[in-house]
């Protein structure tokens, strides 16, 4: 009953367990039916559950007789057993597979922090410089654009800034090109950051056709003495974030102004010593960006794969028989 119809889970334990009115339960009669083999079939059929149950919306309800009317189809125990031990083996594959990346991943990530705070550890010698003498900074809109549904611009804050990209989703809202025109700023190798409510956000500009509300400052790098990445990891550190953060106003809202920006001073290394850290960090960044991004893909192979072969062997001829016994 609920959110949660459909969703099936197999008791290992033991333990007695009392269940509420939104679950149900079945006890197979282990002399014909075998528990893991009901277990696969049932998450095999969760789309026609789905369907006989009544209710609309997220409050669908699935009775006992609806549930009863299914048919299963009954190899002898020694099939039943062998198909369990084939699906049991995928479904262990694809937990073994998804805590060996996580693994990896958490460390690589750990190891990436790591050398993102201590490679920005500089001498004493190395010139402390403004933001402001080294970027135009500034924040977007201070007001509510006129909002287009067919408007070929997104107008986007700093919930948008997600790790180091622009996301749009569904409830971004869209401007058409004169509002644009009104309220844009021209973006050239820019970095975004969050100042408002959460603060620190980050974002590179990716050329995507974008206004920007008041909740984001812009970064635009005007000096040649400072690379663009340099400092968008630079913003990312540890320490940059304490500092910036002890700097906000605001108790329920967080905000942080312009001018404390404009003031924040960097050390600047040489520009060879920019790139050569530029080029560490994209390694790790790469690096863990791989495999995170391979462990969603990795993790719904090896689902799709079982679901194949698990459609595939609880798929048999129809045949006929007489019931002689209807338990199961």
């Amino acid at each position: 009953s609920g959110a949660t119809t459909g969703k099936i889970g197999y008791n290992y334990s033991d333990k007695t367990y009392y269940l509420n009115q939104r679950v149900g339960m079945f006890l197979p009669y282990l002399e014909r039916l075998n528990n893991r083999f009901l277990y696969h079939w049932l998450l095999s059929k969760s789309t026609d559950i789905l369907n006989v149950s009544s209710g609309t919306g997220a409050q669908p309800n699935l009775s006992s007789v609806k549930m009863m009317e299914f048919k299963i189809p009954l190899p002898p125990l020694p099939v039943q057993e062998e198909i369990v031990r084939i699906l049991d083996n995928f479904t262990e594959l694809t937990t073994e597979l998804t805590t060996e990346l996580t693994t990896e991943l958490i460390a690589r990530k750990k190891q990436y922090e790591y050398y993102k705070e201590k490679i920005f550890i500089v001498q004493q010698e190395v010139t402390k410089i403004k933001l402001g003498q080294l970027c135009e900074i500034g924040d977007g809109l201070h007001g509510t654009p006129q909002y287009t549904e067919n408007g070929e611009y997104y107008f986007i804050n700093g919930n948008n800034l997600i790790n180091g990209k622009i996301v749009i989703g569904t409830k971004t809202q869209k401007i058409d090109e004169l509002e644009y025109s009104r309220i844009s700023i021209d973006f050239v190798e820019t970095i975004f950051y969050s100042i408002n409510g959460t603060i620190g956000n980050i974002a590179l500009y990716n050329g995507k056709q974008i206004a920007l509300g008041k909740s984001a400052a812009y970064f635009n790098v005007t000096s040649q003495l400072l690379k663009k990445k340099f400092l968008y990891y630079l913003l990312q550190t540890r320490t940059t974030k304490k500092v910036l953060e002890l700097k906000t106003t605001g108790s329920t809202i967080k905000n942080l102004g312009l001018k404390t920006l404009r003031e924040f001073e960097i050390h600047l290394p040489s520009l060879e010593e920019q790139q050569r850290i530029v080029d560490i960090l994209d390694r790790f960044d790469t690096l863990c960006n791989d495999i995170s991004q391979g462990l969603p893909a990795e993790i719904k192979e090896r689902q799709q794969q079982y679901e194949y072969y698990r459609d595939k062997l609880l798929t048999f001829p129809k045949i006929k028989m007489e019931a002689t016994d209807d338990r199961v």
